[in-house]
């Protein structure tokens, strides 16, 4: 029964990262250009954090699916709510990055400066990771995210794009890791 759950979460895990929405964008500039204060950059960014996680524990998959079944409309509108809420949490991440980059954990604290990390990692497809990669890199060059959080990005990058998880070969340290997801992945890092 365990491993039926953890099945149920990763298969809604996936589905939530395959979201593309095909209404008007909405428009996030003003709202981000008034976070003049440190202050207010962090609380937007903590309120994106608590929906993001929200949405995912509010009744869970598991929960659903026992109780009505994977084709139930319960389950389906549960989806839709995830992503419809992941989408619009990438826009308002993609916004703040172009607006004011990587938050810093010194300045913003630390659920703050992993937020943009959490919202793209539910991103709905590669492309959003790549064209965030530069502020992710930043970030974690910076000590605003850390090896292990910078090395899954890279992981489900990879993944996404050859369908498949990076091999090591044996014993290795993060940090070689990220070196050859990047070289892989042919990522730029002079940014």
């Amino acid at each position: 029964m365990r491993t039926f759950g953890l099945i149920c979460i990763l298969y809604v895990t996936v589905l939530s990262c395959k979201y593309q929405d095909e209404r008007p964008l909405v428009e996030y500039s003003d709202e981000i250009q008034s976070l003049i204060s440190n202050d207010k950059k962090r609380t937007y960014l903590e309120a994106i954090f608590k929906e993001d996680q929200e949405v995912r524990n509010s009744q869970g998959e598991y929960d659903i699916v026992l109780k009505y079944g994977r084709d139930s409309k319960e389950f389906e509108n549960r989806i839709k709510i995830m992503k419809e809420t992941d989408y619009q949490n990438l826009k308002k991440i993609e916004t703040y990055l172009d607006q004011w980059g990587h938050p810093s954990k010194k300045d913003l604290g630390e659920i703050a400066a992993l937020t943009p990390w959490v919202v793209v990692h539910h991103a709905s497809d590669y492309e959003p990771r790549v064209s965030n990669f530069k502020y992710m890199y930043r970030g974690f060059k910076n000590g605003d995210m850390d090896e292990g959080s910078f090395s899954m990005y890279l992981a489900r990058m990879y993944q996404i794009k050859y369908g498949e998880r990076l091999d090591m070969g044996g014993p290795y340290q993060e940090k070689d890791k990220i070196n050859r997801l990047i070289k892989k992945l042919d990522l730029i890092t002079k940014n």
